[in-house]
């Protein structure tokens, strides 16, 4: 017999696949933090549900090679921190109970020791250098930017304001660990998430406050969903696609809640959140009950391709002056470099762009198509707007006789107009100018928890 005929199949993975056994939860020592291990995070869930495709695919072919060897990754890449959440527990107001959720960005993460310091996820391989670094020597391992829970300041956030149960779940792909995880479409994923948190702060056989700040758990019993006055719920850059997914969830719309879009708006939620608003439409403001969707995102690129080009055109030609100077002086600057001990190699000419119609056409459409800025303005407002929502440009008191709209559009970096908006309007879209993209969730969490009244 042949060689493939003698060949015996390939072992399978059991199914249905145990979870990874990971570490117990991590009490941080401020007693406030902890890390949790859930199935429900975006991350978990999404990798669950691709060995699940995987490992069924590989059932129904048994010997399929490429099959067994797919589900077997998959089952590899059901990594522990894949299921950590940070949470912050201030504790909250008994009265005032709410919870923020928020949804982090590409290139992130939320995994943390019990000192309150970002470690590296286990999930990390080389070539993700955005999350860590290899020394060539050492070979060490460290962090190589400041994960999410730290950078946005989420913990100042909430003790400023309403001092709300801060929930961040991993949201990182399960298979490139680059482009954020949407997680389970299913409409109960969320209130599971915040379920199993609320168990694991609530229940000291999975979680213990350090012994420094007193033992027990973090929340004296388990807080029903129902309990929750307000929940924010919030997603940066990538975070906008589990966003998406929150927003049709059923604990989104059965709560009051406000959505906060921070430069999320690449292509995801254009239906969900016109769905929100549609379905909220009775309870939308900033009272006790009430709910707001908020969107901010870059006031940049420009819309208007002719006044773009102009600006491309400026930025191309001081970029050909500056090039043109380089080149002019690269041969005493390569002979400076020459006589230096030891020598350093020649630097190469400048590229100098002969500057057309189309090259600032192609330049311009990059920009803007796909934008944040493009998505929001020509995707979610056309679309609430199409679903009689009136919008304002202005925050300017309406005319003698008139109303004031159920939304409002402006473009401005003034955060007291900014503000005033979210005070004023139940929707808010604003082009921001002056705050650059990766200081949104700083600057517009506080935004959102300060202008608005939980009880």
């Amino acid at each position: 017999m042949g060689k493939d005929k003698d060949a015996k199949p390939p072992t399978l993975p059991t199914t249905p696949i145990a979870p990874p056994v990971c570490p117990g939860d991590v009490a941080i020592s401020d007693c406030k933090q902890a890390i949790i291990f859930s199935e429900k995070t975006p991350s978990f869930s999404e990798a669950s549900a691709t060995f699940q495709a995987a490992d069924k695919k590989a059932s129904d072919n048994p010997g399929d090679k490429k099959a067994a060897a797919a589900a077997g990754a998959a089952a590899g890449n059901l990594h522990c921190d894949f299921k950590a959440v940070w949470t912050y527990v201030p504790p909250p107001p008994p009265d005032q109970f709410s919870v923020l959720i928020y949804f982090h960005g590409n290139d992130n993460w939320v995994r943390l020791d019990d000192a309150g310091n970002c470690t590296v996820p286990d999930w990390w391989k080389d070539g993700d250098k955005a999350i860590a670094k290899r020394d060539p020597t050492t070979k060490a391992v460290t962090v190589a930017r400041v994960c999410a829970p730290k950078g946005y300041d989420l913990a100042a956030a909430a003790e400023d304001n309403h001092k709300p149960i801060v929930i961040a779940p991993e949201d990182m792909n399960p298979v490139n660990h680059t482009p954020t995880a949407e997680g389970s479409s299913d409409k109960a994923a969320l209130g599971d998430l915040i379920n199993d948190c609320f168990k694991h702060l609530s229940d000291t056989s999975l979680l213990t406050k350090k012994a420094t700040c007193g033992g027990g758990a973090y929340l004296a019993k388990k807080p029903a969903l129902t309990d929750i006055k307000r929940l924010f719920v919030s997603g940066h850059s990538g975070g906008g696609k589990p966003l998406a997914k929150a927003a049709a969830s059923n604990v989104v719309m059965s709560l009051a809640t406000d959505l906060c879009l921070l430069d999320c708006t690449y292509g995801w939620g254009t239906v969900e959140y016109v769905d929100f608003c549609k379905t909220k439409k009775a309870s939308l403001g900033n009272a006790a009950g009430q709910s707001r969707l908020l969107c901010f995102f870059l006031g940049f690129p420009i819309r208007d391709e002719d006044t773009a080009k102009k600006t491309i055109q400026k930025q191309l030609e001081d970029e050909n002056k500056k090039n043109t100077q380089f080149n002019n002086d690269l041969p005493a600057t390569n002979a400076a470099r020459a006589a230096r001990h030891p020598p350093l190699p020649p630097l190469s000419p400048k590229p100098i762009v002969t500057i057309t119609d189309d090259l600032l056409h192609e330049k311009w459409s990059k920009q803007w198509f796909g934008s944040t800025k493009q998505h929001a303005e020509d995707d979610i407002i056309p679309g609430l707007k199409s679903a009689g929502f009136k919008f304002d440009t202005s925050l300017a008191p309406p005319a003698s006789g008139k109303t004031r709209g159920d939304a409002v559009h402006i473009a401005t970096g003034n955060f007291t107009d900014i503000e005033t908006a979210c005070r004023s309007y139940p929707i808010v879209f604003v082009a921001v100018s002056g705050v650059e993209h990766d200081s949104f969730p700083n600057r517009f969490i506080p935004v959102m928890l300060k202008t608005v009244s939980v009880v």
